[in-house]
């Protein structure tokens, strides 16, 4: 797998570092929204806004960034969103601003993490989680 994207071991510890910086305090939260399955793998969850340890009547947006085990891709853009509204350059910065004055943002990078690590295991890039092959189940011959 092409190192350029993030495991779920990376991505955990990427957001408990941010987790901890006193810059971020109130407009950051790292929190447990649920867990796999099959391995009881934490399902992480990132609130950012302007008041992130306060629940506020705002309008919420949800960001699922994989829910596919193949779908890597959407991790490395809600990767790249966290940064963007955490430490926006100068040219959007006032917009990063103001979507977390006015918004509940919610960012889940991998609903998926077990997944996420079969693919970067390469163990079995379709991987399904119920490991049924359909075709013997005679699901086929019912569509085709």
């Amino acid at each position: 797998m092409d190192g350029r994207y993030h495991t779920t071991e990376e991505i955990y510890s990427y957001l408990d570092s941010l987790d901890q910086l006193e810059e971020l305090e109130g407009w950051f939260h790292l929190d447990t929204f649920g867990f796999s399955t099959q391995e009881n793998i934490p399902i992480l969850a990132v609130r950012i806004s302007d008041n992130a340890h306060v629940k506020e009547d705002e309008p919420r947006v949800l960001f699922v960034g994989q829910v596919h085990a193949e779908e890597i891709l959407g991790v490395e853009i809600v990767l790249d969103l966290i940064n963007d509204l955490l430490f926006p350059d100068a040219s959007i910065h006032t917009h990063m601003n103001i979507l977390k004055q006015y918004l509940d943002i919610w960012i889940i990078p991998t609903a998926n993490p077990k997944g996420l690590n079969v693919v970067h295991e390469e163990l079995d890039l379709s991987y399904r989680k119920k490991k049924r092959d359909l075709s013997q189940m005679g699901l086929s011959r019912m569509v085709f």
